[in-house]
């Protein structure tokens, strides 16, 4: 099939070429057809074969250059599309450069479609798959700047076969996918989202480099072609071999050398094997005091990003006794940077501001007088900015011992505004050619050296980038305190069908095998000590650590990672619905093994689930093992195991929070009285006003009058009364006990709250320091209380404190609104088969 391809898009006079462009208003292909052109074959091994096929136009100098790369060992094809002004004047206007451009056939009575995945925008569902319809005579576009809409992989299913494209570039890029009238085609179009310029005499550019790959048979197939392939051709290699990502213990840039020590002190006694100590931002700059805990309300570290010195009041000595720490327990160091950003006072733009400019029509200098600590974009397009980067930030690696650079800053490519009215795109495609370029000399300076594309959080996975780096944080969802687990079962597996190896950063919950679990992929940051949040943390591990765990989570981690570079395989839909279960499968079939990872969650009635397993040997039998379960493995022919499939239970947990059958059936009233906002420091009505509903509440100076507001499904939205976080409001619910008796009432909130029952505290979450309510959304069944009550009238009155993200307050009491509530820990498991060896 592939042979066909190259045969009729590229390698004889009348192909059908891959790519189109208009040059001087005239259509690229009678134009090509008729310019003098070339071909060259270079044979780089016996996997790849590159073939160069070079357009020149006789009147303007205009060379097109496209350069292909055949793979022996995939179905694959990859090009990139160059123009080069070898003439002594500017060209004409050379635009609408599609660096993909080509007609598929559809099959009879085939209902053509295209499946991605989402973007990134640090929400539950990033990256989550998508699939549309294609009917006939409409078009579908996605677009997006790197990976922040839409991720730049594809897949249209034809009927029975397909094909897989992928866009590299950084940048902002689209594609069109337009059926025809009669429905027996679909043209596919990718490239820049603009290009509209003239080339200057010896003047050369770039488009996006596109990947195809054809497949046949199920949709799936494509997709594990497309995964072997990355990790064959793309994945980073040191020595030939592909990397293993590594396993992080994160720790923030502002804490003090002396607690690193500590804790990797701690990490080596017991012997948590980590192979990688990650500090994040806030350690550069000038000499000043820091937080040493990453508060999300407090974030100073953009405020001397350009400035890459180490910060001596809070490392006096540099960082290279935290690298000789961490080498010296078998840990490489990683280290955070905002490379392509600059403060006013930083060294760069004090000598140099003019490389700031460019990158957008209204930048002029009273941009850093009025934001002096909000960094401004390079113009990495610039050489001379870009070696100067190179040079500053190679030497800062060096001084320090540092291994591993983490990457955490948009590609500054402008907004296309400051870009001349023939010259379209121009910025753009120098900030892209200049990004790669930063990466390939930094690799080139530092053999071995890994890359973490973290982008601000998953923002540019591409073909490009996976090809230089990991993506070891791949959402900043992450960065939330109270990120459910859903949302990175949800990642896994959008990103799954298209990248292998793209870490995702677990929040830190010790003791939690569910949320740890969540985030295995190609590569795992854990906060060991402390997570994300607000206000303050441990800056140590606590006396109870669970170390036993966490070091047998580690080496399942391991057990499992060989798994990921193998096919995926979706066991289960990926809804991020807390009923459902979520289930994959990884199979290695040149390793005649796989494993299975289950979720039961937390509103999931069903304890069991069969699943079938799928790209077995019918004709062989496994071993089984449940991880989880101990005993001893089951002997299953890869026939049943496909046809009957494999039941896995997750037990629920004891019901120690179910309501008691005895409970008074108690009906709050379904909307309630709020007064406020009030500050957190204006303290809480006396005890006399709690117990009765008040026309008006006074506090800290503030006087507030009641409002009213509904629940629904028992959640109550107060985000229009409560607009900044730390705001706090007073919910009156005023209820009937029929008669004396236990009763049971359940709260949750994002983020804090206190449950006063006729003036009595019940229930709080402000203990609970900077985590709150920890789970998010909250619901009712978050605590649990049981409380003693005389027959008649009564008030519950809840002091809630807004979070950051949302104002919900949820409260119910039962059993009448507990009695259908899941009262139960979510669960996972882990099963692991590998084919038995035939008897001699």
């Amino acid at each position: 099939m592939k042979n066909t391809w190259f045969e009729k898009h590229l390698m004889n006079g009348k192909s059908s070429l891959p790519f189109s462009f208009t040059y001087d208003g005239r259509p690229s292909a009678p134009l090509l057809a008729k310019w003098p052109s070339k071909v060259a074959d270079e044979r780089f091994d016996a996997s790849r074969t590159q073939h160069t096929l070079t357009w020149t136009d006789p009147q303007t100098g205009l060379e097109v250059r496209c350069v292909a790369v055949d793979y022996a060992d995939s179905p694959a094809v990859e090009w990139t599309v160059w123009f080069k002004n070898t003439g002594t004047a500017d060209t004409p206007i050379l635009e609408n450069v599609l660096a993909l451009d080509m007609a598929n056939e559809v099959a009879q009575n085939a209902q053509p479609r295209i499946s991605y995945s989402k973007g990134t925008k640090a929400v539950i569902d990033d990256f989550a798959l998508e699939e549309r319809l294609l009917p006939a005579g409409q078009a579908t576009e996605l677009a997006s700047c790197g990976s922040r809409q839409v991720l730049p992989f594809f897949n249209l299913d034809l009927g029975g076969r397909g094909v897989i494209g992928a866009v590299g570039w950084t940048g902002n890029w689209k594609c069109t996918i337009q059926r025809s009238g009669d429905g027996a085609g679909v043209r596919l179009c990718a490239g820049m989202s603009r290009t509209h310029l003239r080339l200057h005499p010896g003047e050369e550019i770039r488009t996006p480099r596109i990947l195809i790959l054809s497949w046949e048979g199920e949709r799936e197939r494509g997709h594990h072609l497309l995964r072997r392939h990355l990790v064959t051709h793309h994945l980073p290699k040191v020595n030939g071999r592909t990397v293993e990502p590594p396993i992080c213990s994160t720790s923030w840039g502002g804490m003090k050398t002396h607690n690193h020590l500590k804790n990797i002190q701690f990490i080596r006694e017991h012997r948590l094997p980590f192979n990688c100590y990650w500090i994040d931002a806030c350690w550069y700059g000038p000499d000043h005091e820091t937080d040493e805990f990453q508060n999300l309300c407090n974030d100073v570290f953009p405020h001397h990003i350009g400035n890459w010195r180490v910060n001596r009041t809070v490392h006096p000595r540099g960082l290279k006794p935290i690298a000789d720490a961490a080498h010296a327990a078998g840990m490489k160091l990683l280290l955070w940077f905002a490379p392509y950003g600059a403060v006013a006072d930083s060294p760069l733009v004090k000598e140099h501001p003019e490389w700031l400019e460019g990158l957008s029509a209204s930048f002029n200098s009273a941009v850093l007088r009025e934001k002096p600590h909000a960094p401004q974009n390079i113009n990495i397009g610039i050489p001379e900015a870009r070696q100067y980067l190179l040079d500053y930030i190679s030497a800062t690696l060096a001084e320090n011992g540092v291994d591993y650079f983490r990457d955490d800053w948009v590609v500054p490519i402008g907004d296309g505004s400051g870009d001349a009215p023939d010259r379209q795109g121009m910025t753009e495609i120098r900030g892209v050619e200049g990004f790669y370029a930063f990466w390939d000399e930094l690799l080139r300076r530092h053999p071995g050296m890994l890359i973490d594309n973290c982008g601000g959080g998953g923002t540019r996975i591409d073909l490009e980038t996976i090809s230089r780096s990991l993506v070891l944080w791949r959402s900043d969802y992450n960065c939330h305190p109270h990120a459910d687990p859903i949302g990175m079962q949800a990642g896994t597996h959008g990103l799954a069908h298209w990248v292998p190896l793209v870490g995702g950063g677990a929040p830190a919950r010790p003791g939690d095998t569910y949320n740890f679990r969540s985030s295995w992929s190609g590569g795992i940051p854990f906060g060991l000590f402390h997570p994300v949040g607000l206000g303050h943390a441990p800056l140590a591990p606590a006396p109870d650590y669970p170390v036993e765990w966490h070091r047998r989570m580690i080496k399942e981690y391991r057990r499992a990672l060989p798994y990921y570079t193998g096919d995926y395989y979706a066991l289960t839909s990926c809804s991020t619905a807390p009923k459902d279960w979520f289930a994959y499968q990884l199979d290695r079939p040149d390793l005649g093994g796989g494993l299975i990872l289950a979720f039961r969650r937390a509103q999931c009635v069903e304890a069991a689930q069969t699943f079938f397993l799928r790209g077995l040997d019918p004709a062989a039998r496994y071993e089984v093992t449940n991880l989880d379960a101990g005993g001893s493995p089951m002997s299953v022919s890869g026939r049943d195991l496909m046809a009957k499939g494999m039941t896995v239970e997750i037990r629920d947990q004891a019901f120690e929070k179910m309501p008691p059958d005895d409970c008074l059936d108690i009906a709050l009233p379904g909307e309630g009285v709020a007064f406020g906002p009030f500050t957190r420091e204006a303290g809480v009505p006396s005890t006399e006003a709690l117990r009765q509903v008040p026309a008006e509440v006074a506090l800290g100076g503030v006087r507030a009058r009641g409002r009213t507001f509904a629940f629904r499904d028992r959640v109550m939205d107060l985000a229009s009364l409560l607009k900044a976080d730390g705001e706090v409001a007073f919910v009156y619910l005023p209820f009937n006990a029929p008669e004396s008796g236990r009763a049971v009432f359940g709260v949750g909130a994002d983020w804090w709250y206190e449950a006063y029952l006729d003036g009595v505290v019940i229930s709080e979450t402000f203990s609970n320091g900077i985590l709150g309510n920890v789970t998010n959304p909250p619901t009712i069944r978050d605590r649990m209380v049981l409380r003693e009550l005389s027959k008649g009238e009564h008030l519950l009155v809840l002091r809630f404190v807004r979070g950051h993200d949302s104002a919900l307050l949820a409260v119910g009491a039962g059993p009448r609104d507990l009695r259908d509530e899941r009262i139960t820990a979510p669960g996972s498991a882990l099963i692991q088969y590998r084919r038995e060896e035939k008897k001699k």
